[in-house]
């Protein structure tokens, strides 16, 4: 109820009392989730051990390398990773399939990634992604599960052929988004500003070691520049998975194919920019958010 009455006062630009009963939601929320912000903070430690550079470079050459099939696209839940998604499959020759969790069913078939599974591995996952689109004039298919992009090390590894997108947003842009979304299932770090600040701090400290350790297996792009430079960015984006232009990947909102993100309404719609730097209607209210991941903006509040 309280994150229905916050969109309704949303909508007739009441931003004083939206917050007041986004904030009742999240509260709400929060008290039913189980969330243990020290266990979430030493997995970035064990992500970096798991994928050390010597571990990373033993397994070069051990991966799946007979398919070029996969397109990852990563980053942020609420970051633009299904309008990427969206401008990708537009083009005739990708399918988008959507959140996919076949990557942790491969590992968990084949036990934990090491030297000698890895081949089999990346084949499971070829087999599995390519199963839910047999039409063989398909010849790319995305992968938008967001939190792959703790898994960079692991499709390097298995997938050395696979295409990697990272998606990035403004900070507080992308937390308000996952702050304003009733999320199904997981995501319990974002019902709280300050537990969701260090959220997006964890994920950035990850990605940081990924330009470290493996800088060349994938592509950033930014949300604010696909909506306000669209075609720069769909031509950038079809050029890397190694396509010819196609002219339909500008009209993504065309597609009819199902969306079950928690985008599904803005991509039906034409590319929009009024999503761009939306924290302002709510600063004050986000203070512990800014504070913490754009000190040079924050209030004296």
């Amino acid at each position: 109820m309280n994150f229905s009455m916050f969109k309704a006062y949303e909508n007739i630009k009441d931003y004083d009392k939206a917050f007041e009963y986004l904030k009742e939601a999240n509260d709400s929320k929060r008290k039913e989730v189980s969330f243990n912000p020290d266990n979430a903070h030493s997995k970035v430690s064990k992500l970096k051990a798991q994928n050390a550079p010597h571990i990373l470079e033993s397994r070069a050459g051990k991966g799946y390398e007979e398919s070029d099939l996969a397109v990852f696209i990563v980053g942020m839940p609420r970051s633009g990773t299904t309008l990427t998604e969206q401008i990708i499959s537009s083009h005739p020759l990708v399918y988008g399939a959507g959140e996919l969790s076949e990557l942790g069913k491969a590992m968990r078939k084949n036990g934990f990634l090491d030297d000698d599974n890895a081949h089999d591995i990346g084949e499971e996952y070829i087999k599995s992604i390519r199963a839910l689109c047999p039409d063989e004039k398909i010849i790319r298919i995305t992968d938008k599960m967001p939190g792959n992009y703790q898994n960079i090390g692991v499709i390097a590894s298995t997938l050395p052929n696979a295409k990697i997108i990272h998606c990035r947003r403004n900070p507080v842009d992308t937390c308000l988004s996952c702050y304003k979304q009733n999320f199904a299932v997981g995501q319990y770090w974002s019902y709280d500003l300050e537990e969701l600040a260090d959220e997006y701090l964890r994920y950035l400290e990850i990605m940081e070691y990924w330009r470290e350790t493996l800088p060349e297996k994938f592509i950033e792009i930014d949300y604010e520049e696909t909506v306000t430079n669209t075609e720069v960015q769909a031509r950038k984006l079809i050029d890397y998975i190694g396509l010819e232009w196609d002219e339909a990947c500008l009209e993504p909102h065309k597609q009819k194919r199902v969306v079950l993100t928690a985008s599904k309404a803005q991509v039906t719609k034409p590319v929009y920019t009024s999503s761009v730097q939306g924290w302002k209607r709510y600063e004050k209210q986000l203070q512990p958010l800014v504070r913490k991941l754009l000190p040079e903006e924050a209030l004296d509040v």
